[in-house]
């Protein structure tokens, strides 16, 4: 049996392995508005965008109110860190803070629901 080596289940040929096929840890980003202002009608409770790092959960429809949550997929959600040119903080390759996370997952959000007051 393997035992934990660096605080990890694997050892580091499985590590590398998970890391060379781009999978990682996912990261959630709750939001929580006083009013809802996206579609609340779709017939399942996923919100869908073009921003690759993100997929939306509307918990308002799952009896939450006014509750979305950002899943952030890998590999973003690994410190949710900035592209290479620098971008989003102008620090390339830097992580995020928190309160930079949140303003940019609410920019995506502004861009889905233009108009809405939803950022």
């Amino acid at each position: 049996t393997q035992g934990r080596r660096g605080g990890h289940l694997f050892g580091q040929d499985k590590i590398d392995a998970i890391l060379r096929m781009g999978m990682g840890v996912e990261n959630k980003v709750v939001l929580r508005f006083s009013t809802v202002f996206w579609p609340n009608d779709y017939d399942h409770a996923y919100i869908n965008c073009t921003d690759p790092r993100l997929r939306f959960l509307n918990l308002d429809r799952l009896g939450k109110p006014g509750v979305l949550i950002a899943h952030v997929s890998p590999p973003w959600a690994d410190g949710f860190k900035d592209d290479e040119a620098g971008k989003m903080t102008g620090r390339p390759n830097d992580a995020m803070s928190d309160d930079e996370v949140v303003m940019e997952v609410l920019r995506v959000v502004a861009c889905m629901f233009p108009g809405s007051g939803g950022g």
